[in-house]
């Protein structure tokens, strides 16, 4: 298991990962980290084409599912936790 607060997480990643959330009508399934993943993959496919999508998600690191959810994880560890 990756430790959570190693995790880096580009801005790119952040906003859309936040776009992802957004764009989930249920509030029950707003913090379910498959439909996040299933959400900002429907998302990046979008709005990235051919080898700028792949240039994309190598960016920010999110080349496989795996990647995606480690993301989400880090995400929601970072943003949600007390301080």
């Amino acid at each position: 298991m990756t430790n959570l607060n190693d995790v880096k997480i580009t801005r790119g990643t952040k906003e859309l990962i936040k776009e992802a959330i957004m764009g989930i009508e249920s509030d029950k399934e707003k913090n379910n980290r498959y439909k996040i993943c299933e959400e900002m993959c429907r998302i990046a496919e979008n709005r990235y084409q051919g080898n700028n999508l792949l240039y994309q998600l190598n960016r920010m690191d999110i080349l496989t599912t795996g990647k995606v959810l480690e993301k989400i994880d880090a995400y929601f560890y970072i943003h949600n936790r007390p301080f």
